[in-house]
């Protein structure tokens, strides 16, 4: 890796090139006049890449954190999802004790009325 020639270097170099003819001065510092305004544009050009690249950085940063964040949110509701289902499996199953227990209920109810009225109309015939 070589030091970059400064400016005070270029303009000898120009110079004994210029004594020795071999070179066109003012051709020369035109080239390099506009080769320093390339540069000039070039080194703002890769600032404002520079800047897109920090900008691009962070919304991937966002968007990883994004997912992560859906991705629990949709563990979440799996969760969520399988309760509910257990939820409802669980009531529908007490629903059927429940009716279960009311027709029993209701067919002890009806053997006592039975029983109940068999021994009503017995009753009256014992005490005669």
């Amino acid at each position: 890796h070589q030091p970059r020639p400064q400016v005070e270097d270029l303009e000898r170099i120009m110079l004994l090139a210029d004594k020795e003819g071999s070179v066109n001065v003012p051709s020369l510092k035109a080239q390099i006049r506009n080769m320093v305004a390339q540069n000039t544009k070039l080194v703002a050009e890769l600032g404002k890449y520079q800047g897109f690249s920090s900008e691009n950085e962070k919304m991937q940063r966002t968007i990883r954190k994004t997912s992560t964040e859906l991705d629990l949110l949709k563990n979440q509701v799996e969760v969520l999802s399988r309760k509910v289902k257990d939820e409802k499996r669980r009531h529908a199953e007490m629903e059927k004790e429940e009716r279960v227990k009311t027709e029993r209920c209701e067919e002890e109810i009806g053997l006592l009325k039975d029983v109940f009225w068999s021994n009503s109309i017995k009753v009256p015939d014992a005490a005669r």
